[in-house]
């Protein structure tokens, strides 16, 4: 059976691109795909395809309205340059990602540009939480968790490098110090966004945090337990006040003083007239006590 000649001329005839260009776009955005060649005089025919034909050319064609056909469904995003054949296509979607392919034809051969975009959403702003870490000789190293979205990343920062850990799903974030700061980043191709922490005030102490907390620790409980000792001696002591005023105010001793006033004799009762009797009857007894005085009832009063 005779060589299929014809088969390998066709294929020196189609100049396919050895890997489709990767393309990159953010969503919402524009991008322009260009053709990789086109220096052919007499084009017959040009074609951009997604999936389906998107826009059709004809250089020669003998109406000028029917030379550029654009397809319905991408007539408000698409721009075609008939100079340079390049497509701008706008307001990208998500949806818009896949293999592009830009044809030109020329008689019996075809030159093949092919892109791989890619459309991506602009990255959310990620958010930081920092931990002490005392596990390295009495130094305090910090434990950084970047997280945004569902990407997460932790890190063990000292004061100038920070070192991955190796079980941490990063995707596009990465953690590094700069300026006295720790900043955590979020990118992708086509968009960034970061937030940063300042490393000072971090770490309650620099080194060796063990004995200092052991010192500290000390301190107050010794400070603490002078300050019961004090609280208790003044308590015990106004305790003690309170008692003792109590019991001279209980049990203190009363001073009496008496007057006796000398009662006349019988015979002298006898002499004297009834009033005189009825003034002497009423002798009166004057008692004093230390808080009050006590008398006996003077008819005269």
């Amino acid at each position: 059976m005779p060589f299929p000649y014809f088969l390998l001329v066709a294929a020196i005839l189609q100049t396919v691109a050895s890997a489709p260009e990767f393309v990159f776009a953010q969503e919402g955005n524009s991008v322009t795909l260009i053709m990789s060649r086109h220096d052919f005089v007499n084009i017959d025919e040009v074609i951009w395809k997604f999936k389906t034909d998107i826009i059709t050319y004809y250089p020669h064609h003998k109406l000028e309205d029917r030379s550029l056909n654009v397809w319905s469904s991408y007539k408000s995003r698409v721009e075609f340059n008939t100079t340079d054949l390049s497509m701008e296509l706008r307001n990208l979607q998500k949806s818009d990602s896949g293999l592009y392919r830009g044809v030109i034809k020329v008689s019996n051969s075809k030159t093949v540009t092919e892109y791989n975009l890619l459309v991506l959403e602009t990255v959310q702003k990620p958010n930081i939480t920092t931990y002490p870490d005392w596990s390295s000789g009495g130094l305090c190293n910090l434990t950084v968790t970047c997280r945004a979205a569902d990407l997460s990343l932790t890190s063990t920062c000292n004061s100038s490098t920070c070192t991955q850990d190796g079980d941490s799903a990063h995707g596009g974030l990465t953690i590094f110090i700069k300026h006295g700061s720790i900043i955590c980043n979020h990118s992708n191709p086509v968009s960034w966004s970061h937030v940063a922490v300042q490393t000072e005030g971090l770490c309650p102490f620099t080194q060796y945090p063990e004995s200092i907390t052991d010192d500290k620790q000390t301190a107050v409980i010794v400070s603490t337990a002078v300050k019961v000792i004090i609280l208790l001696v003044v308590v015990g002591g106004l305790l003690g006040f309170l008692t003792l005023s109590k019991k001279q105010a209980g049990h203190a001793p009363n001073v009496y003083e008496e007057v006796n006033f000398s009662c006349p004799s019988p015979s002298e009762v006898e002499m004297r007239t009834p009033i005189e009797q009825q003034s002497s009857s009423a002798s009166v007894k004057v008692v004093f006590t230390q808080n009050a005085m006590a008398r006996s009832p003077d008819p005269n009063s």
